[in-house]
């Protein structure tokens, strides 16, 4: 019996010592090796793009002869980790590093971050304001561009941001629209990719072919500069007068048409041919229209010294008083055209500028009037057989 007892122990010491030691190999089993098994589904990327892991697959090799395939939605519980982590906005990474923390064993998965660039810029939404008239500043608030990258990605850019994303335009918003503004470049400056935006400069041309600037003020649309057509807007012709006993034979009528060159390209009307001179869709400047221009003016700030805004800032004889200068700020363009007296000599060329306004009987019309050594407009009712200049207004 105690035999059988102590052969029972021996084999139960044997059993748990071959238990023991089967641990203890376990135990001291290390990671030899890791090496990429299969790669990630994407390895090329673009700067920007975030960091896609999946479809890895590393193999751990231990030191005991053992091998173990491990998938990257199982590396966690592995104690695998990655340097950058997945999902990490990739700049300028060339390889990825993985990494069993308890051994310190690594290896490296190379990916391929290409430079992000812009190859092409498209206006999908021009400025809210394309027309512009004399003297008006470029406006380019409402613009948004399309940028393509070299990823196929596509990024829309409103005009409050194109400075942050390197977008400049060429002329700049804030720039005076001229006659020769006609596009606006917008380039964005590390590609040099461009698109032209067409602006429209607002201009009238008469039967004749003269082009002339118009303003707005307000509400209203001025020529901003003189007349000089020859025929009225339904092609007929208006009698020139170039003499002195043929212009001191005209009556102040509606009826004796005429017109009269004069110095510095002026060009006089009588009042009848004044009337119908105008271009279709427009009328010549009445009292009324003069007294809605000062109004404005008025109420834009500059009661009292309306006729300073709308003088040219030379060509009229110096004032008095300074503060009589012309300024013109609307850019309305009122030179000191002069006239054309009954007697056919030239008055007040240089200092005073004179355009018909409506009539006020059947034989006068009234003159609007700046003065050189004035601030303000002024009217005085004249016969229709003078000679003075014309301003139209769109109807």
């Amino acid at each position: 019996m105690k035999r059988k007892i102590s052969v029972l122990l021996l084999s139960l010491v044997g059993i748990t010592l071959f238990f023991i030691a089967c641990q203890k190999d376990d135990a001291v089993a290390e990671v030899s090796g890791l090496l990429v098994k299969t790669t990630p589904t994407k390895i090329n990327y673009y700067e920007g793009e975030e960091l896609e892991l999946s479809g890895l697959v590393v193999t751990i090799k231990w030191d005991n002869g053992k091998v173990e395939d491990v998938k990257f939605e199982d590396f966690t519980i592995m104690g695998i980790k990655c340097l950058p982590e997945n999902g990490s906005k990739l700049l300028a990474s060339t390889s990825v590093n993985i990494t069993h923390s308890v051994t310190g064993t690594s290896v490296n998965q190379s990916i391929t971050v290409s430079k992000l660039e812009v190859t092409g810029l498209l206006i999908k939404t021009p400025p809210t304001k394309l027309d512009y008239y004399k003297s008006d500043v470029l406006d380019l608030s409402g613009l948004i561009v399309t940028l393509t990258n070299n990823n196929g990605s596509l990024e829309e850019i409103s005009f409050t941001e194109f400075e942050s994303n390197g977008i400049e335009c060429s002329p700049a918003s804030g720039t005076i629209v001229t006659s020769e503004l006609t596009e606006v470049i917008v380039k964005h400056d590390d590609s040099g990719v461009s698109a032209n935006q067409d602006i429209n400069y607002v201009t009238l041309t008469d039967i004749d072919g003269n082009i002339y600037p118009l303003v707005k003020v307000g509400n209203q649309i001025w020529m901003a500069e003189d007349l000089r057509v020859t025929k009225e807007h339904d092609g007929t012709a208006i009698l020139l007068v170039d003499n002195e006993i043929g212009w001191s034979a005209l009556n102040a009528n509606d009826t004796d048409k005429a017109y009269n060159n004069g110095s510095d390209g002026n060009v006089y009307y009588t009042y009848a041919a004044a009337k119908d001179a105008c271009p279709e869709g427009w009328h010549l400047s009445s009292r009324d229209d003069w007294n809605t221009l000062v109004s404005f003016i008025a109420a834009d700030g500059y009661e009292y010294c309306e006729g300073k805004t709308l003088k040219t800032i030379t060509g009229y004889r110096e004032p008095d008083d300074i503060d009589d200068l012309g300024t013109d700020i609307y850019g309305f363009s009122g030179t000191p055209n002069g006239c054309r007296s009954r007697d056919y000599s030239l008055f007040g060329v240089g200092r005073f500028g004179f355009w018909w306004g409506s009539e006020t009987s059947a034989t006068e019309a009234w003159r609007c009037n700046l003065h050189f050594n004035n601030s303000r407009v002024e009217y005085y009712s004249y016969e229709k057989n003078l000679g003075f200049a014309v301003r139209c207004v769109k109807d």
